[in-house]
């Protein structure tokens, strides 16, 4: 719906005010919908025009479909010229395709209409088996099909570019038994793998090449008799470099990993999803950005 305001101009405060007090009442109607807090977090935004108010909604969009993914993230310049970037997710995360389409039916009909606004979601690409948050190089990734997590280059790139690698891993299960990756000191990565179980803490750290295949094997006691495992891989995927995952055949915990990469590798970071968004002058059709480098 294209947004039009027609003003008489002896009439201009009255026919303001009343336009404010309308798109009030409905935003405050909104709220008594499910999804609350997505719904007092958006009511600021439909109530204010110009293309300040359209950054506010492809950021607020952005920060809600993390939220509904589950997917934590950090971003922090260093002064050598690098990036540290941050990710938490859970182990065994629950498909969130069915909250993603709701909140995108969300924004293309309630909120579009409170907003007096077009908004036009692609949540496509998050909403089915795998959820992305991409950057200049590299995929983060939780892929709910194959019960995994972790990085790859993306489609355009050949590496994943770390420098160093810091992976921790917490489970509530015992082991019963686990095999360790070996370690390489000419490898071109500095890797940390912390691993919580409930028999304990164990760190290693040491050097990885990027391009060779590294296994860390964790058997548990989940399931009848146990035989559950947990699968940690970082190396290559054919001619791909740096790639990581963490892959779980039915063993909940939690995943966080700190990656160090050059800027020039990390400085834009988005989810997989866009908005095609027209309020009254103002359109923009772009990614849902997460982290820009100034």
């Amino acid at each position: 719906m294209r947004y039009r305001l027609t003003r008489a101009v002896p009439k201009r405060g009255f026919v303001a005010t009343f336009v404010t007090c309308a798109l009030a009442a409905l935003i405050m109607m909104l709220i008594t919908f499910s999804q609350p807090s997505i719904k007092l977090r958006d009511r600021y935004l439909a109530d204010y025009s110009g293309s300040a108010a359209v950054r506010q909604l492809f950021d607020n969009a952005a920060v809600q479909v993390g939220a509904i993914a589950g997917v934590n993230s950090s971003f922090v310049p260093q002064s050598d010229g690098n990036v540290t970037a941050s990710f938490a997710v859970a182990i065994l995360s629950a498909n969130r395709s069915e909250k993603l389409s709701n909140y995108s039916s969300y924004l293309e009909g309630a909120f579009s209409q409170a907003a007096s606004a077009v908004i036009v979601p692609s949540f496509g690409a998050i909403a089915g088996d795998r959820f992305d948050l991409m950057s200049n190089t590299t995929d983060f990734f939780v892929d709910y099909g194959y019960r995994s997590v972790g990085f790859e280059p993306s489609p355009e790139s050949s590496s994943t570019g770390f420098s160093n690698l810091s992976i921790a891993l917490v489970i509530s299960e015992s082991l019963n038994e686990s095999t360790p990756w070996v370690y390489d000191a000419s490898g071109d990565v500095n890797v940390t793998l912390s691993l919580t179980t409930a028999n304990g803490t164990t760190v290693s750290n040491g050097r990885m090449s990027s391009s060779a295949p590294h296994f860390y094997l964790m058997n548990v006691t989940t399931g009848a008799g146990g035989g559950e495992s947990v699968v940690v891989y970082f190396g290559n995927s054919g001619a791909k470099s740096g790639v990581l995952w963490v892959n779980s055949t039915g063993v909940p915990g939690t995943f966080n990993a700190t990656v160090t990469m050059p800027y020039a590798l990390s400085s834009l970071w988005y989810y997989n999803a866009s908005l095609n968004v027209t309020k009254a002058a103002i359109a923009r059709n772009s990614k849902l950005l997460v982290w820009e480098g100034g």
